[in-house]
């Protein structure tokens, strides 16, 4: 299947900008707060950065045919099979 990824060139550069533009609020944020003793912390552990490509992943799978009501961008939804003790055995390697 091959995929065209024109339409969302657009939508790529936009979760670029957002992906810059929240960083450097959050570094912003953290200088305003005298916080800077921590690097870059406040910005990679802030949040929100990916925000615009989770945002693009969704359209591109909406636009491959994938129902909305199939994609989830809050919360964890687990199947209702799913067992977090197996889960870790399992890619635990035991």
């Amino acid at each position: 299947m091959r995929i065209n990824l024109a339409p969302y060139q657009e939508y790529l550069g936009d979760a670029v900008k957002h992906f810059w533009d929240t960083r450097n609020r959050q570094i912003n944020r953290q200088k305003e707060e005298k916080r800077t003793g921590q690097g870059n912390r406040g910005a990679v552990t802030g949040g929100k950065q990916l925000d615009g490509f989770i945002n693009l992943l969704a359209r591109a799978a909406v636009g491959m045919g994938i129902p909305k009501e199939y994609i989830f961008l809050k919360g964890a939804h687990l199947p209702g099979y799913f067992r977090p003790t197996t889960a870790t055995r399992y890619f635990a390697g035991k």
